[in-house]
């Protein structure tokens, strides 16, 4: 098997708000753990030689969990990035040391409350409004994904010269009203994850990338989807056991469900308000399956009717088909088993929200076609030159299909609809 060029490999040390780079750490015998995900926190761990002994100022580094960030590269591209939270070490386990890290996301689901509280200063009695009558002008009239913008945003303001170095998209125009109450005392990382999960919510990734082509610095770039992120006109194309070496495969309808009731903020003993929203669907049942409805309960402190009514809207459109998805094992270079170039893309091509075509010939469940995909995470394989993919399988793709056109604008329930119809392929 082939590989890629010495040095293709780096773990490095940056400054958490510089970004800057200071040192490079010695990867140890196992491969660092890493993944990238569509909505969610993502990860990374690594493995850090001990052998020969750290120099002293490298050492004392790895001693200051959050003023140093560890950074995983590849070529030209940032694999993956963490904050560093602390290192286990087991002298009997051999020379090598754990290192453990947050990635951006939970940084800001642990560490940035939305509140109007700068560095140093004490919270204010202030709550973050968002409408075309906001009295802060810069939350007027903006999308759901310009929302979560702003909210990052707002961490860096309050943050100012100790925020980290994070780029933000551009806003989008639109009629999202939402408050968040500072007496909540709820963290940024939570009211994104809050936005992902609403009907119609934008899709979040936060990326590290170089500041510039010397990757002499760091930076993450805010990537916020209106709603959906990824180039969706399926750019890349695998062939099973060529780039793809593994491809396994889940059909779950565990939490399937056809009517959904979403409770808010429950305040009978005060005002004698109760807020919720109930949505219901009889297509599945009316064609043979039983009713089965689930409660959410995750948004107890959500008072705006709109709001709760997009949170239920939205787990109706993801629960109510069975999730068809797949996980491929993939060459990072885009080469076969032999090194032989295959027409496939290297892992520097791929970002989460991507569409993907997996044309599947002698697997021993997946009967041959060519299936379409979208990329959910891309993450570490079984070893150096190989990475993991988690899809979502939408039924199978030709280009005289409805994938063509409808893959980029539909919502998750509809594209796991058709994927369910198409299931009848994985037997």
């Amino acid at each position: 098997m082939t590989t890629p060029a010495a040095g293709g490999h780096r773990l490095l040390l940056a400054n958490t708000v510089t970004g800057q780079v200071h040192a490079e750490l010695p990867m140890g015998n196992q491969v660092p753990t890493w993944q990238r995900q569509l909505n969610n926190t993502g990860s990374l761990t690594a493995q850090v030689s001990l052998s020969p002994r750290l120099d002293d100022d490298t050492y004392t580094m790895l001693t200051e969990p959050w003023r140093w960030t560890v950074v995983y590269a590849y070529g030209n591209s940032i694999l993956q990035a963490g904050l560093l939270t602390g290192f286990d070490f087991d002298d009997m386990q051999g020379f090598s040391a754990t290192v453990r890290t947050a990635t951006l996301w939970e940084f800001l689901g642990k560490k940035a409350l939305v509140a109007y509280c700068g560095a140093g200063q004490s919270v204010t009695q202030a709550d973050v409004i968002f409408s075309p009558t906001s009295p802060d002008l810069a939350n007027r009239s903006l999308s759901w994904g310009s929302v979560a913008a702003r909210l990052v945003g707002i961490y860096l303001a309050n943050a100012g010269q100790y925020a980290l170095p994070i780029r933000l998209p551009d806003l989008v125009a639109g009629s999202a009203t939402v408050t968040y109450a500072v007496t909540d005392l709820a963290y940024t990382g939570q009211r994104l994850t809050e936005l992902t999960q609403q009907d119609a919510g934008p899709e979040i990734e936060f990326v590290c990338e170089w500041n510039d082509s010397s990757q002499q610095a760091i930076v993450w770039r805010m990537r916020v989807g209106e709603p959906r992120l990824g180039q969706l006109g399926y750019p890349h194309v695998w062939d099973y056991r060529q780039a793809c070496q593994s491809l396994k495969t889940t059909l779950d309808g565990s939490r399937q469900a056809f009517g959904v009731i979403a409770k808010g903020a429950d305040n009978r003993t005060t005002s004698g308000t109760f807020t919720y929203a109930e949505i219901s669907d009889m297509t599945w049942p009316a064609a043979g399956w039983p009713w089965m409805q689930t409660a959410d309960t995750t948004h107890l402190s959500e008072t705006s009717q709109a709001v709760i009514s997009s949170y239920a809207t939205g787990t109706l459109r993801t629960f109510m088909p069975p999730l068809w998805t797949a996980q491929a094992t993939i060459r990072i270079d885009g080469r076969n088993p032999s090194g032989l170039p295959t027409g496939s893309p290297s892992i520097e091509a791929l970002s989460t929200g991507d569409t993907a075509v997996m044309q599947v010939r002698d697997h021993a469940w997946i009967y041959d076609a060519q299936y379409a995909c979208r990329i959910l995470s891309i993450g570490s394989g079984m070893d150096p030159w190989t990475a993991t993919l988690d899809l979502q399988v939408m039924g199978v793709w030709s280009h005289d299909d409805a994938f063509d056109s409808a893959g980029a604008g539909a919502g998750a329930g509809d594209h796991a609809h058709r994927g369910c119809r198409g299931a009848a392929a994985a037997r």
